[in-house]
């Protein structure tokens, strides 16, 4: 009996509400006297009834029904419908030759009696492929033109992600991700899903053959030890750091990211057990004892430890991150500068070709030397 009462008076809400329809597209069409000197019936039921601009444009296109497809009020009053069927057909009714839709009518009401709106909508979106399959296929181009994924860093180092993916990578995509966060989400039942599924993520990307392992550049004082590649730091003495100035490999006597971020000690120690470890010699300097000069251009090798060591633009005041740099002879290579790490900067592009333009701000002029480390 319960039910029998609810489905009353849900019927009765809809014919009620598309009453209310009519009467606020008569107000429109006719009177504008009826709104009250408002401009439309939308402002004064809002700002009157408390209700949303959503609701009153879809009273509206009920209150309309009965002009534009009266086989749809018809039912709609008779209880076979609901006013969200109306909504479903709306945009049908804008695309289609008026005649046609007239003569499908009866077809599409008697149609939508049997379902709900989605599952209407989607027997819609059938007979439209059928109808006109270019349409579909220039929103499925567009959806796959959609595509993109944008990178950026903020002032701490955290990278954030945005973009879309397609429709053809989207479902196994969200599954992959899906499936790699469940061990995850197992071993840490607190966390939250979406910290899980980030986890996967990022897992996903940087270990997806499961060989993934971070990258350390360890600076070593003791200019008699080879450097060594690809093999795992076993000691734990340190060295003795004296720091001038925030110049050169000197002052990185703190473990940081590639873009300057501080890594805690912990972590640090935590990420030396399963990383790749590249050793450098350091001299008193705080130079390279393997960096050799290279030609008019910085080898691959010197940049990335440039990167390492500067992490941003090295003009005063300049705050661009080393992704947005290019790499400057200190001295520059017309005035026989030496293609060196010591005489390698980043300067972002703007005061890369403001310094060779006789910038008059402060720059760096002098070579990294400033004698950081003390041997005992």
């Amino acid at each position: 009996e319960l039910a029998d009462v609810i489905t009353d008076l849900v019927t009765s809400t809809e014919q009620a509400a598309v009453v209310a329809g009519r009467f606020i597209a008569f107000g429109e069409n006719n009177a504008c006297a009826l709104t009250k000197g408002s401009k439309s019936m939308t402002p004064l039921l809002t700002s009157t009834c408390r209700v949303s601009r959503a609701r009153v444009r879809q009273l509206r296109r009920a209150g309309l029904a009965s002009e534009r497809f009266p086989h749809f009020h018809r039912a709609l009053m008779d209880g076979q419908i609901t006013m969200s069927h109306i909504d479903v057909v709306q945009p049908v009714w804008r695309s289609v030759n008026s005649g046609e839709f007239a003569g499908a009518e009866a077809a599409l009401v008697a149609l939508a009696a049997e379902c709900t709106p989605e599952e209407f909508k989607e027997y819609l979106d059938e007979w439209e492929a059928v109808a006109n399959p270019d349409q579909h296929l220039d929103e499925f181009i567009k959806a796959q033109a959609e595509q993109h994924l944008l990178l950026q860093y903020d002032l701490n180092g955290n990278l954030h992600l945005t973009g879309t993916i397609g429709p053809v990578h989207a479902e196994p995509f969200a599954q992959t991700v899906a499936n790699r966060a469940e061990p995850i989400k197992a071993e840490n039942p607190d966390r939250f899903r979406s910290a899980t599924a980030m986890d996967a993520l990022v897992d996903l990307v940087l270990n997806p053959d499961g060989k993934y392992r971070a990258h350390l550049e360890v600076l070593m004082p003791d200019v008699s030890r080879p450097a060594r590649i690809g093999t795992r730091d076993t000691t734990s003495d340190t060295t003795p750091v004296r720091v001038h100035r925030d110049l050169g490999f000197s002052a990185r006597h703190y473990p940081r990211t590639a873009r300057g971020t501080l890594i805690p000690p912990a972590v640090a120690q935590q990420l030396r057990a399963t990383s790749q470890v590249r050793h450098h010699n350091v001299d008193r300097y705080g130079n390279l004892t393997t960096d050799t000069a290279a030609g008019r251009h910085f080898t691959t090798a010197q940049r990335r430890l440039i990167r390492l060591r500067d992490h941003r633009c090295r003009h005063t005041g300049c705050t661009s991150s080393a992704n947005r740099c290019e790499v400057d002879h200190i001295r520059p290579w017309m005035h026989y500068g030496p293609t060196l790490i010591r005489n390698g900067q980043l300067l972002c592009s703007f005061h890369h070709r403001y310094k060779h333009r006789h910038d008059p701000g402060p720059h760096r002029t002098s070579l990294f030397d400033d004698s950081p480390i003390s041997l005992e």
